[in-house]
């Protein structure tokens, strides 16, 4: 069987590509609009992997459409999902971003690859009471191909994390693979609950530096206890935790669904969602937000992934990602499945 090669569309850091790369498949063609994300990809994949990574193209799709391959043997991408996801703005293809999930579909059509994956939010099946994602699926079928979906509970398949994410998979008419044999087994190593995990990350890895967020991020956080989220805590509770600590000045409670929030040591981890580098939650036990390095293990990248940008840029390119433990799942029963059939 010759080497399959991959197709990546809106990149990241590469936690899509992570499995695919460490399965063995050729990347020959990956982008993203993202300075940093595209600066912490280079110096992973050409360490980690001795990839060449002159296939990495930093742009706009739109500019760079006609220098993607055809006829790879699978494109992935993971679009923009602020559009869709339950916590942004719901305004899908009306907001540019969203609009870009559509140009994956436009890959498909002209670049006509063998297999696709995408990923994305799991608001994406409820926006607009369903009818964006069934026009997303019309769009593929018209393109000349045949999907599965299904909805992903990370912390199944052992990522330390309660993320939901729809991964959409499907092939070219006319191809052998079964659909239904590409779902993963759900892992045999359940997720470590956050106190675990945390105590064997070690202080002096990469990306491990302490940062505490603003002046009443870090009021309100000293006073929240494990697995709180200040949204939840009443004015008067917190007037009286301020008292007890002395601080007769509180400021103002912040507002938001998550505005500052503690993690509960003795289980997974929320869904990691930063808004742009911000919210970064609270450790479970020190009075301090998470390091790029917690968040990233909490991720699922390995330690020795290193993340370029300033923090806030790290942070994002965390939450955004794909978790790199779940693509190897995905990636090592895509092969399976191409050496079982000979396809």
């Amino acid at each position: 069987m010759k080497t399959p090669t991959v197709v990546s569309l809106f990149t990241g850091c590469g936690g899509l590509d992570f499995g695919f790369a460490k399965a063995g498949f050729k990347i020959v063609f990956a982008n993203d609009f993202n300075r940093f994300a595209c600066e912490t990809y280079k110096r992973n994949f050409s360490s980690i992997f001795n990839h060449d990574i002159s296939y990495l193209v930093e742009g706009d799709i739109n500019k760079h459409f006609d220098s993607i391959p055809e006829n790879a043997t699978l494109l992935i991408g993971g679009a923009p999902c602020q559009s869709w996801s339950l916590m942004g703005n719901r305004k899908g293809a009306d907001d540019k971003r969203g609009d870009l999930f559509f140009k994956t579909v436009d890959a498909l059509s002209v670049k006509t690859p063998r297999y696709f994956i995408f990923e994305n939010v799991k608001g994406l099946l409820s926006h607009d009471n369903g009818k964006s994602f069934e026009h997303l699926l019309n769009r593929i079928t018209q393109a000349g191909y045949e999907y599965n979906f299904q909805l992903f509970n990370m912390s199944e398949y052992g990522v330390h994390q309660r993320r939901e994410r729809v991964i959409i998979w499907g092939k070219k008419i006319g191809e052998l693979m079964n659909l239904e044999s590409l779902v993963p087994a759900k892992s045999n190593f359940g997720a470590l609950i956050l106190e675990d995990l945390l105590n064997q990350i070690q202080e002096t890895l990469p990306n491990s530096e302490i940062t505490y967020g603003g002046s009443k991020t870090v009021a309100f956080g000293k006073t929240l206890r494990p697995g709180e989220n200040l949204k939840n805590v009443s004015e008067i509770e917190l007037k009286r935790r301020f008292a007890q600590a002395g601080v007769h000045n509180p400021p103002q409670k912040i507002k938001g669904h998550r505005p500052v929030y503690r993690l509960n040591p003795f289980l997974v981890a929320p869904t990691m969602v930063f808004n742009n580098g911000t919210n970064v939650p609270w450790h479970p036990w020190k009075d301090r937000r998470l390091t790029v390095r917690e968040a990233a293990t909490i991720q699922g990248f390995p330690l020795n992934f290193e993340f370029m940008g300033k923090f806030q840029e790290q942070y994002k390119q965390v939450a955004n990602a794909v978790p790199p433990t779940f693509s190897e799942l995905l990636a090592n029963q895509f092969l399976n499945q191409l050496k079982k059939e000979r396809v």
